[in-house]
């Protein structure tokens, strides 16, 4: 009648299985040929400015960045691209980032959060879609 649920607990091996198997999923992605738009409120524009000028994983022509500032290019933006990166850093809230991510999964354009130190805020919609968050030292390994 009432059984047990035969559920069980991920080894740790596992568990890097499952990250392993994510984190190739996420370097399919990051082909050469792979367009990015970097989004992020516009208080953390420039330390994404910075961390990308100094990026050789990154070429200008690969990527285009649009924070809260210029939300209305957003629509173009994502019809260029094929993979999103959220970037937070001071902001305390990140109603831009939520909105891009919500049209984004509509397109079914993946992508990933960075973080650029560890107190910065993960948006509501990076977990509601079970995004990845990572650092930018994971992101360019990925996109080397």
């Amino acid at each position: 009648m009432g059984g047990s649920g035969g559920g069980g607990s991920f080894s740790s091996s596992d568990m890097a299985k499952i990250q392993e198997a994510a984190q190739e999923r996420l370097r399919a992605l990051a082909s050469q040929s792979t367009r990015i738009l970097f989004v992020c409120e516009n208080m953390d524009k420039i330390s994404l400015e910075a961390l990308l000028a100094k990026s050789v994983a990154f070429p200008k022509d690969r990527y285009v960045l649009v924070d809260s500032a210029q939300g209305s290019k957003v629509d173009a933006a994502l019809d260029n691209v094929s993979f999103i990166v959220c970037f937070t850093d001071a902001t305390k809230s990140a109603p831009f980032i939520d909105n891009v991510i919500d049209k984004a999964m509509a397109k079914k354009i993946g992508g990933v959060h960075v973080k650029a130190h560890s107190k910065s805020v993960i948006p509501s919609k990076i977990s509601a879609y079970r995004m990845r968050s990572i650092t930018w030292r994971e992101l360019e390994l990925i996109f080397k």
